[in-house]
C-alpha cells in the first residue's frame, strides 16, 4: 500500500498544470500500472469469507460463535475520558455516539471492566472497551468474524443486522474498534485417568462409554455442575469417604452433629450426613456396593486427575439409605427416603430399585417429589418385562430408564414398554467401589476403588446427573420441562419416534443441554392416575397444558399396553394451565385397559406428551360365569393388617393373559400368580375383592363373584417364616418362598449342599428380610 500511495503522489504531481507534454507517454503508463496494482489489491483484499459463499456453501461458513444483539466498541483514548459514569446510553457525554445509541435504540452502553472495579493502570487497552446491548432476543449466530473489514459470513439472517450494527459504531471519529460479543467455552476434557482409556478390564470399547456416547464432554463446554443443585441417592447409603466423591457429599447444614438434638425439627436427630432407614440411625454408610456405584456415575467429582467422573462434576449428594447390606429394604422405608429427600432440599432424586408389584403408597410417594418440583428418575427394572410391573417406575411422574449396551443396543435384561422415557447406557458401567462392598465381586474390580456392574441402575444416574446438570444451568426450570427436554435431546435410536425399547431415545447431554435455556409446554395428566378405573358417560381428563408457544392440544385414547391406534377424544386450540382437558362418554370405548395421554404441539411444530396407562374402562358392572373366570375366590386373615386371597380359575382358560386384583372397586396390584397378600387394610373395615382375567389385548375376559371381609383387630398375627399363614412353619412356606427367588436367582440350594430344605428356608428369610 506504501507503493501504491508513492504512486499515486507522483501521479497526482505530474497532471497539475503546467505540464510537459512530453510526459504523457509517462503518465499514460503510470496509469495503467497503478490500475493494475489497484485492482491486485481489492481482489487479494476480498474477504476470504466472502469468496467462501461462493465456493462452499453458505451451511460452511465459520465455526465461530457470538450473540446478536451486543457489539463491543474500543474507543480512542481521548474519547474514553468523555464517557460519564453510570449514565444512560442517550446521554454518555459523547453527541455523536448518543445519536447512535437512540437509533439503534441501545438498551445499555456500558464498560467491559465494571464501574467501580480497581484500576491499577488506566491507561491499559481493556478499560477502553465497551460493551453495547440492543433491545432484540438474545440468539446465538454461528459464522466467521474477518477482523481486517469486519465483516461477518453467516448464514444467519440475523448476521445482516448485527452488521449494519458494527457498521455504523465503526463510521463515528470516537470508535477505534468494533467486534462482535464472541462465544468462548471451556475446553472441559477432564484429567480423571478412566475417562480417555478403554481396556481396564480387557474389552475394546472405552472405559467410560457411557460418558463417550451421551456426548457429555460436550455438554461441559456450558457447565460442568453446581453445588447449589442436590441430589438425593436413595439406595444402599454412600461411602461417603471415598476420594472421588467426597467434596462433593450433601450435609445437613441446619444440624450439629453428635449433639443428639433434632436442632432443625425435622423429626430426625443428628441428620448431619443424611438418614438411615434399614437400621435407623443417623449413618447412611454403604454396606452393599450399589449406592456408591450410583453416584460415582452422578456427581464423581471431575478433573481431579482421580478415577472416573460424573455427569456432573459439582452437584451435592443426600445420602438416603433404605436398603441393607443384602441389597433389599421395605417400601414403606423407601416412601420415608422419598418425602425426606424433597422436604430437605433436593432438586433430584436417583432411584435405582424396585419391585416387581405396583404400589398406590409409592404413586403418592413419588407424586409428593414431583409435587415440590423435584425431577424423580427410576430404574425401569431388569426382568426383560414391562415396565408397568414395576414399581415405582411405573409411577405417572417418574422418568423410567432402561439400558443400553455400548453398542446402544436394548441391555437383554431390561424392561421396556409404553412407560419407558429414555435409555441411557447400562452395560458394564465403570463407577465408585465402596471400602465395604460384597456387590463389586473380584472379577468385577477395577483397580482399587472402582467397579463395573450392569443394570437399569447403572442407566438411572446418568439420567439424574443429567437433570442436574440441567439445573445447573438454567435453575427456573421445572421438573415436567426437564423431562421434555431430556426427551427431545435425546438420540433417536431403534424405531423412528417414541418405541417400547428406548422410549424417545438414548440421552444425549449435548443435545439437552442445547435446550436448556429455553422454556417449554409441559402437559400433564393429574386424573386419572395409572391403574386408576372410569365409568360412565361424562368422565373427566383433568390436566394442564402450561408453558409458552401453546398452538393446539389432543387428548386420546389407545387400547391395551402398546396400541395400534389412538382415538382422538378432543383437538383443542384453547391452552388449559390448569383443569378439564376433555369431559368424554366411556361408553363409546369397549371395556377394557386403556393408556390415555395429551400430546401439546407449540408453535415451532414440536410436540410433547404426558400419559397414563392402565386405566381401565368399566362400563359392565354385572359379574360373569365360567368359561374364562376366575372362580372359587376365598380370603383368609393373616394378621389385623394382612389378608391372603387364593382362588381357582376355569379349566377352560384359553386367552387369558393374567388376572387383576380389585378391593372396593379399585386395582390392588397386576397378579399372575394364585395367592395375594393385601398388608396395606385398617382394621374394623369391611372390604370387597373380587378378581377379573384379562387378554392379552387388554380386553376383560371374566370377573369373578365377589367376596366380602371384616378385618378385626386381634387377628391372629403371623409368625415369622409362616408365609402361607397355617400356623406353622415348614417345607410349603420354603416352597412358597422359593418360587418367589427363582424370579430373579439361578438357583434355590442358598447353602450349597445338595438339597433343597428347611435350612435353605432360614437362609432365604435371613434374606428375605421377613
Amino acid at each position: 500500500m506504501k507503493i501504491t500511495k508513492h504512486f499515486f503522489n507522483h501521479f497526482r504531481k505530474s497532471i497539475n498544470p503546467p505540464y510537459n507534454v512530453n510526459d504523457l507517454p509517462v503518465l499514460l503508463g503510470l496509469f495503467i500500472f497503478l490500475a493494475l496494482v489497484m485492482l491486485t489489491a481489492v481482489l487479494m483484499g476480498q474477504p476470504r469469507d466472502t469468496q467462501s459463499l461462493a465456493s462452499v456453501g453458505i451451511e460452511d461458513i465459520g465455526d465461530e460463535e457470538f450473540v446478536s444483539n451486543e457489539v463491543l466498541v474500543r474507543l480512542k483514548d481521548k474519547s474514553t475520558e468523555k464517557i460519564k459514569e453510570g449514565a444512560k446510553p442517550e446521554n454518555i457525554g459523547i453527541e455523536s455516539l448518543e445519536e447512535i445509541n437512540k437509533e439503534l435504540e441501545v438498551d445499555e452502553f456500558e464498560p467491559v471492566i465494571p464501574e467501580g472495579t480497581e484500576k491499577k493502570d488506566k491507561d491499559e487497552e481493556v478499560f477502553d472497551w465497551y460493551r453495547v446491548k440492543l433491545p432484540e432476543e438474545k440468539v446465538t449466530i454461528k459464522g466467521e468474524f474477518n477482523q481486517e473489514t469486519s465483516k461477518i459470513a453467516s448464514s444467519n439472517p440475523k448476521a445482516k443486522d448485527l452488521q449494519k450494527v458494527i457498521d455504523t459504531f465503526k463510521e463515528d471519529p470516537n470508535v477505534e474498534a468494533v467486534e462482535p460479543n464472541f462465544v468462548v467455552k471451556i475446553l472441559a476434557t477432564p484429567n480423571d485417568p478412566y475417562f480417555p482409556t478403554s481396556g481396564a478390564w480387557g474389552q475394546s470399547y472405552l472405559d467410560l462409554y457411557g460418558m463417550h456416547n451421551i456426548d457429555v464432554d460436550l455438554a461441559w463446554d456450558q457447565t460442568t455442575g453446581s453445588n447449589t443443585i442436590i441430589v438425593a441417592d436413595i439406595d444402599t447409603g454412600v461411602d461417603r469417604n471415598h476420594p472421588d466423591i467426597a467434596a462433593n457429599m450433601w450435609v445437613n447444614s441446619g444440624e450439629t452433629p453428635n449433639n443428639g438434638v433434632d436442632d432443625d425439627g425435622n423429626g430426625y436427630i443428628d441428620d448431619y450426613n443424611g438418614w438411615d432407614w434399614y437400621n435407623n440411625d443417623n449413618d447412611p454408610m454403604d454396606d452393599h456396593g450399589h449406592g456408591t456405584h450410583t453416584v460415582g456415575t452422578i456427581a464423581a467429582v471431575g478433573n481431579n486427575s482421580t478415577g472416573v467422573v460424573g455427569v456432573n462434576w459439582t452437584s451435592r449428594i443426600m445420602a438416603l439409605k433404605f436398603l441393607g447390606a443384602g441389597g433389599s429394604g421395605y417400601l414403606s422405608d423407601g416412601i420415608a427416603a422419598l418425602q425426606y429427600a424433597a422436604d430437605n432440599g433436593a432438586h433430584v432424586s436417583s432411584n435405582s430399585w424396585g419391585c416387581s408389584c405396583n404400589s398406590f403408597a409409592m404413586d403418592d410417594a413419588i407424586k409428593y417429589e414431583h409435587d415440590r418440583g423435584m425431577v424423580v428418575a427410576v430404574a425401569a427394572g431388569n426382568s426383560n418385562g414391562d415396565t408397568l410391573n414395576h414399581s415405582p417406575a411405573s409411577s405417572d411422574h417418574a422418568i423410567a430408564v432402561a439400558a443400553t449396551d455400548n453398542h446402544d443396543n436394548k441391555a437383554s435384561f431390561s424392561n421396556y414398554g409404553q412407560k419407558i422415557d429414555v435409555a441411557a447406557p447400562g452395560v458394564n458401567i465403570l463407577s465408585l467401589k465402596a471400602s465395604t462392598s460384597p456387590m463389586c465381586t473380584a472379577s468385577r474390580t477395577v483397580g482399587t476403588q472402582y467397579c463395573r456392574v450392569s443394570g437399569t441402575s447403572m442407566a438411572t444416574p446418568h439420567v439424574a446427573g443429567l437433570a442436574a446438570l440441567l439445573l445447573a444451568n438454567n435453575p427456573t426450570l421445572s421438573n415436567e420441562e426437564v423431562r421434555q427436554i431430556i426427551r427431545h435431546g435425546a438420540d433417536d435410536i431403534g424405531t423412528t419416534g417414541k418405541d417400547i425399547f428406548y422410549g424417545y431415545g438414548r440421552i444425549n447431554a449435548k443435545g439437552s443441554m442445547d435446550l436448556s435455556l429455553g422454556s417449554y409446554l409441559a402437559p400433564i395428566i393429574s386424573s386419572p392416575r395409572t391403574r386408576g378405573s372410569i365409568s360412565g358417560s361424562s368422565v373427566n381428563i383433568v390436566g394442564g397444558v402450561s408453558g409458552p408457544d401453546f398452538t393446539s392440544y389432543k387428548v386420546e385414547a389407545g387400547k391395551g399396553r402398546n396400541p395400534s391406534s389412538w382415538t382422538t377424544l378432543i383437538n383443542s386450540t384453547t391452552q388449559v394451565n390448569s383443569g378439564t382437558l376433555v369431559t368424554f362418554n366411556s361408553t363409546t370405548l369397549t371395556d377394557g385397559d386403556y393408556i390415555f395421554r395429551v400430546t401439546a404441539t407449540a408453535s415451532d411444530s414440536k410436540k410433547y406428551q404426558f400419559q397414563v396407562h392402565d386405566i381401565e374402562v368399566d362400563n359392565n358392572q354385572s359379574d360373569t360365569t365360567p368359561p374364562l373366570a376366575p372362580s372359587s375366590l376365598k380370603l383368609k386373615i393373616i394378621s389385623n393388617s394382612r389378608v391372603d386371597l387364593t382362588w381357582s380359575a376355569s379349566s377352560d382358560n384359553v386367552g387369558v393373559s393374567g388376572y387383576r386384583i380389585y378391593r372396593n372397586n379399585v386395582l390392588r396390584r397386576i397378579q399372575s400368580g394364585r395367592i395375594y397378600a393385601d398388608t396395606t387394610i385398617k382394621t374394623g373395615i369391611k372390604y370387597t375383592y373380587y378378581v377379573r382375567a384379562y387378554d392379552a389385548e387388554g380386553n376383560l375376559s371374566a370377573k369373578s363373584n365377589l367376596v366380602s371381609v371384616t378385618i378385626n383387630v386381634g387377628a391372629p398375627k403371623k409368625k415369622l417364616g409362616d408365609v402361607n399363614g397355617d400356623g406353622s412353619i415348614n417345607i410349603r412356606d420354603l416352597s412358597i418362598l422359593l418360587s418367589r427367588w427363582k424370579q430373579t436367582h439361578a438357583t434355590s440350594d442358598l447353602n450349597s449342599d445338595g438339597k433343597i430344605d428347611i435350612r435353605d428356608l432360614s437362609i432365604l428369610l435371613s434374606r428375605w428380610g421377613r
